[in-house]
């Protein structure tokens, strides 16, 4: 079950808009409900604010935000990277 110390870190990189970002995380992944059918947006909120438990649901939360702060990380070096290209142009 995710903590609310959890949650708190999640979502400096989930946002809001995290419940598309997992379903497609664990679609690619093969995973569904005991009878075959994908996840609701409402049950992968319940689990992340902590009234269900689903430890699969709950790993696809922490790949997302693992992949946005990678993908942030990486922003932010070629930004860098830029900033000393035109810094060198300028001189």
């Amino acid at each position: 079950m995710i903590s609310d110390e959890d949650r708190i870190k999640l979502k400096v990189y989930l946002k809001n808009d995290y419940t598309s970002a997992v379903l497609n995380v664990i679609k690619e992944q093969g995973i569904k409900r005991e009878n075959g059918k994908p996840f609701s947006i409402s049950f992968i909120r319940d689990i992340f604010n902590g009234r269900y438990e689903n430890i699969v649901i709950e790993n696809a939360f922490y790949e997302v935000a693992r992949k946005r702060k990678d993908d942030i990380e990486k922003l932010d070096w070629n930004r860098a990277q830029l900033d000393k290209t035109l810094t060198k142009a300028a001189s």
